[in-house]
């Protein structure tokens, strides 16, 4: 101990421990005791003989913690832990006792650090007693005995020196450690802790080497006490740290054992089954036992804050928009209404509502004393207020409620498959899964009785090996976070030191049960993206050191069969099984980055067999798409972001995709009309089962994947609001989207308060396994139901938890026959697929009336391949995507097309009426697999609504299928300088000429963003749509396109045009050139790079097509 710190009050809380012993379990704490009434107690330690302890206490106030004061006494415990002397050894003038600190036992003699000398004591009696000053010594501090030797600390020279006991005064220094304190011998090897250097140190007894250190000072604050447990571990007191913590064996990870204030130099008995705490400033000494069974829930501590959670709420209702939350609740039992005053008027009507929902169920259990216990409690609940009391009443209620919520028959398994993980370094949608912002830590974990008050977490890796890969040999393992961790969002980690391991992210589990998926980031190697390094390479589609990004592996649930399946400088993450074997999962294989800024890879959905071969892309979207799963159609779900031509942060929800990657569908929530009146975002979404419902968790788009829970109904209408949509948890708010329970921000969404909930596992439609922690930083595993219940399964005080799933087998969705031909050999696979529209009319939108199409173009989205926003500045569109036109086929008249169009790329539609101009653009894309055959009803049409069976099969398809017809050179990729340029230079540089009063069309004059001056002199004039937060929206006006209002129609120049702008008389290919500019969004550049020779006018090509 370097100091006494001011007294503050007593308050202890113990928490479980988290780790276990050798192979018997884990450890749980029993507060056998709590003693009282001693003067600074600063170290316990316990007679192997006798069982006895001795407590040493210093007596004195701070400013003479070091001076030889003769205050300090000894005390004595009983082997049963109670007290038996507390002035067992006074300070004499004979023989004074001045500031006794440290104290080991050997062969029947206590020894005690006193200031700059070690005193002795003969066991039992103390009457022997010695004295044995220590040349040089400044500030003694604690000791351990072993292999007939006597070690004492010095913490202000940090020397550890063996102790002469002959009285000869030939004492030797074996180790120096600056800061040295806390000591202790294990089979003849030394460990010590530092306070000031906050680490755990290995010194050699001989002084032949330096002291390794364990390299886990990010841990601690100022470590005081050390002791071994007989399984190898370390248990380390952290004074200011307020905390007793344990290390594992391989000195790798640290979980906390307990919080409580100021404990100082701890005491194990020799069996490793009883640790004395002396709490230097309350006086007292804590005695807690350690059980070698399960993990003891902290069930008191999570009512207590459950109990102020709800009673926060309570005071906040009436900020709240409750008639809203009333008609969008799951159930209205989970509101908090205007008749509960106190948290146990919640808890018990809840509680109440579970109860009569399981006694509703065909196989209900029998609940009749439970219902019985309630009903009497309730008459409590209508009499009480004294807060105590209520407390009191509050935790009877809550032992109730979980008897009851532990009965439900669908919790029909004992084991939870889940991950710890710290939540990421970096608060963003998308750079939350890159491995580079990955704090290290966690593992793979079964949750073994987790429906008990005492489940195991076991770590399913421990022990294992990988077989495969570029990892075999080696051990995945959790690592210990740096005291220095911070990502800028630009592609560079700044960290200090190694954390010895990595990090773990999105497990599955296989349909039988059998096997589990997850991704592992060693969290070592450069921490730069290749954008940031001297040699930059192909940066759009090589990104990472292959130890910074995650990778995908697998494993049998028994922990055998470790496997990696991939590898590489992308990061591979949210691996799911496919119902036929196949894996789905998310890649930065296609290369790419967001267009609204920073370094910030796109990610999108592959496909893999089980053994990691035949990579292939599901989805050729160009921006992000999120966490796979399989509905019970067979369907796979996830979240993608919509941002083609539309606000950044306007769409990031549901989509449904065929498992072969054909028809990608956002049947909800791609347009809404006020953004901050539902979800911002929809992530971890998943099919409840026997349900047509799915689970998902409104989250944030400046944030992680938490928030509030809610389902998702597709089959009610889209309103463009929430009326899809029903909230789980009402009382937690949508992050970025509400200010506070259904009030949403105004003017506009901001933020990321209210990330509680995670990543959901639906039981069925009312009762779900999720994470949830109101402090949002590390989310403990819960029970959750629709009624406003949760009850508490595991926690670890060190690291957050998550994903959790059932460990059992489950039914497996129908498989639907491939309809593409990926799997035939890339040599053997057609280049295109068709694409058949039965009628173009038929569209959520009405068509302006006469409106008369001839033809659908298609437009290619090439994928960003420059990481800063508007870098280069794409054209008059803000963050604008390069583009071009693939060509046009022609609507029949019936509005039938059928026709052929390039596979593997991403593209979108737009209907151009008899002068080729769009009347409707799509501000969303689709794309088709090899041989794939993708057919639409109309254009838009309403999602409800059933196809119609036409009366004669439509005009297109009594033909072959039409082939794409190509626009005018500068098309593709569209180009200013090569499409416009050269109508410009024939009809307008006469009057439009450098020099002039007319607005300059020079094409080889160059001006900001290294646009030429034609470009930018026309701008004003053009027509964009925008991207951008909120800044998109405004420009844009609406999320969605309207027909008739978009393009060429709704610019200023094809007005002036068309008005006969001084005699202007262009030919038909002109006008084409000029209104497919301004139909393509009226862009400069084609591409993101070689911006230079593309404003000279020469063709761009594509890094990414």
């Amino acid at each position: 101990m370097m100091k006494l710190m001011n007294k503050i009050p007593c308050i202890i809380v113990c928490v479980c421990v988290t780790a276990s012993i050798g192979a018997s379990g884990a450890d749980v704490l029993d507060r056998l005791m709590t003693l009282e009434g001693f003067a600074q107690p600063e170290c316990v330690v316990v007679d192997p003989e006798s069982g006895s302890a001795y407590v040493s206490n210093i007596n004195s106030r701070e400013e003479t913690y070091w001076q030889d004061t003769g205050a300090g006494f000894l005390s004595r415990l009983k082997a049963d832990g109670s007290l038996d002397t507390l002035k067992w050894q006074e300070s004499t003038a004979e023989f004074p006792i001045h500031q006794p600190k440290g104290m080991c036992i050997l062969n029947g003699t206590l020894y005690v650090a006193d200031n700059t000398r070690v005193l002795s004591f003969s066991l039992p009696d103390g009457k022997n007693k010695a004295i044995y000053p220590v040349l040089d010594a400044q500030r003694l501090n604690d000791m351990a005995a072993g292999e007939g030797k006597v070690y004492v600390t010095d913490v202000a020279s940090g020397k550890i020196v063996r102790l002469d006991t002959s009285g000869r005064g030939n004492h030797d220094v074996v180790a120096r450690i600056e800061g040295v304190n806390g000591i202790t011998l294990r089979d003849g090897v030394m460990y010590a802790v530092s306070w000031t250097l906050h680490e755990v140190y290995a010194p050699p007894t001989d002084g032949s080497l330096p002291p390794v250190p364990f390299g886990l000072a990010g841990h601690f604050t100022n470590l005081d006490g050390i002791e071994t447990l007989p399984d190898g571990r370390f248990i380390v007191s952290d004074f200011t740290g307020n905390k007793v913590a344990i290390i594992s064996a391989d000195r790798r990870t640290v979980k906390t054992l307990c919080t409580l204030p100021t404990p100082a130099d701890i005491g194990l008995d020799p069996d490793g089954n009883r640790l004395y705490i002396p709490q230097m400033n309350s006086g007292t000494v804590v005695l807690l036992a350690l059980h070698p069974e399960g993990e003891a829930t902290p069930l008191s501590s999570a009512r207590d804050l459950e109990f102020e959670e709800l009673k926060r709420q309570i005071q906040e209702r009436p900020n709240w928009d409750n008639a809203r939350l009333a008609r969008e609740a799951h159930r209205p039992e989970a509101l908090v209404l205007e008749s509960d005053r106190t948290p146990v008027d919640i808890v018990w009507r809840r509680t109440k509502a579970l109860l009569e929902h399981l006694r509703s169920l065909e196989n209900s259990p029998d609940l009749t004393m439970e219902a019985a216990i309630l009903d009497r409690l309730r008459l409590s609940v209508n009499e009480t207020r004294d807060e105590a009391a209520l407390h009191v009443l509050f935790h009877q209620i809550c032992a109730l409620r979980r008897q009851i919520a532990f009965s439900n028959p669908l919790l029909d398994f004992d084991r939870i498959l889940f991950l710890k993980r710290h939540k990421s370094i970096f608060e963003h949608m998308c750079d939350q899964y890159y491995g580079i912002t990955a704090r290290p830590g966690g593992g793979v974990y079964i949750l073994e009785n987790a429906f008990s008050d005492a489940p195991r977490a076991r770590d399913l890796l421990a022990g294992t090996v990988v077989e495969t890969g570029r990892l075999q040999g080696q051990h995945l393992r959790g690592g210990t976070s740096p005291a220095q961790l911070s990502y800028d969002g630009e592609g560079v980690l700044t960290e200090s030191g190694d954390p010895g391991g990595g990090a773990f992210l999105s497990p599955d589990l296989s349909y039988d049960g059998k096997q589990i998926l997850f991704c592992y980031v060693e969290c070592r190697g450069d921490p730069r993206h290749q954008y940031r390094r001297e040699e930059q390479g192909n940066y759009w589609s090589e990104h990472w050191d292959p130890g910074r990004a995650y990778h995908i592996f697998k494993v049998n649930a028994d922990g055998t069969g470790l496997t990696q399946l991939t590898d590489g400088t992308c990061n591979d993450i949210h691996p799911c099984w496919l119902p036929d074997g196949r894996v789905a999962f998310v890649s930065e294989r296609r290369g790419g980055f967001l267009r609204c800024g920073r370094v910030c890879p796109t990610y999108t959905l592959y496909q893999m067999r089980a053994d990691g071969s035949f990579i292939h892309p599901l989805s050729y979207h160009e921006t992000h798409e999120w966490l796979p799963s399989v509905d019970r159609n067979g369907m796979i779900v996830y979240t993608r972001w919509d941002y083609v031509d539309r606000d950044s942060d306007i769409a990031h929800h549901l989509w449904l995709t065929y498992p072969d990657g054909r028809d990608p569908r956002g049947p909800h929530g791609n347009y809404p009309s006020v953004r901050e009146l539902r979800p911002w975002m929809e992530m971890s979404i998943r099919a409840i089962p026997d349900s047509s419902k799915y689970i998902a968790t409104a989250a944030t788009h400046h944030g992680q994947h938490f928030g509030s829970l809610i389902t998702i109904d597709l089959r009610q209408e889209d309103d463009a609001s929430t009326g899809q949509i029903r909230r789980i948890t009402p009382e937690a708010m949508f992050p970025e989207a509400e200010s506070a329970p259904g009030v949403p921000h105004t003017p506009r969404g901001k933020g990321n308060n209210g990330q509680v909930y995670g990543t959901p596992w639906p039981l069925n439609e009312d009762f779900y396994l999720a994470v949830y922690d109101p402090g949002q930083q590390r989310h403990d595993l819960y029970l959750v139901d629709g009624f406003g219940n949760r009850e508490l399964l595991y926690r670890d005080p060190d690291i957050a938890c998550s994903n959790p799933i059932p460990l059992r087998p489950r039914p497996v969705p129908p498989v639907i026959p491939m309809q593409t031909r990926y799997a035939e050999p890339p040599e053997e696979q057609p280049d295109t697929g068709t694409i058949a529209v039965m009628n173009v009319y038929d569209s959520l939108r009405p068509f302006p009336e006469g409106t008369r199409l001839k033809e659908l173009r298609l437009i290619q989205l090439f994928a960003k391949s420059t990481p800063h926003p508007d870098d280069p500045w794409i054209g008059a569109g803000d963050q604008s995507v390069a583009r071009g036109s693939l060509g046009t086929v022609p609507i029949e008249e019936d509005g039938s097309v059928y026709f052929e169009a390039p596979a593997g790329v991403s593209f979108y539609f737009q209907a151009l009426d008899d002068q080729g101009i769009a009347v409707q653009t799509m501000q969303s894309d689709t794309y088709l697999h090899p041989g794939e055959h993708l057919s639409c009803t109309g254009c838009h049409e309403p999602k409800q609504q059933s196809p119609a069976l036409p009366p004669r099969p439509p005009m297109a398809l009594r033909k072959p299928p039409a082939r794409l017809t190509p626009e005018p050179d500068g098309a593709y990729p569209l180009q200013f300088a090569r499409l416009v340029q050269p109508v410009l230079d024939a009809h307008c540089l006469s009057c439009h000429d450098t020099g002039g009063d007319a607005p300059c069309l020079a094409g080889d004059v160059f001006v900001e963003n290294g646009w030429s001056q034609a470009f930018s002199g026309l701008k004003p004039f053009a027509w964009a749509l925008h991207g951008g937060n909120f800044v998109g929206l405004q420009r844009n006006k609406t999320s969605y396109s309207i027909p008739g209002k978009v393009g060429a129609r709704a610019s200023k120049l094809l007005g002036l045009l068309e008005s006969g702008h001084h005699g202007v008389e262009l030919s038909p290919e002109e006008w084409r050139r000029i209104t497919l500019w301004l139909d393509g969004n009226s862009t400069f550049y084609g591409d993101y790079h070689d911006t230079v020779a593309q404003a000279r006018g020469e063709r761009a090509t594509p890094r990414l097509e």
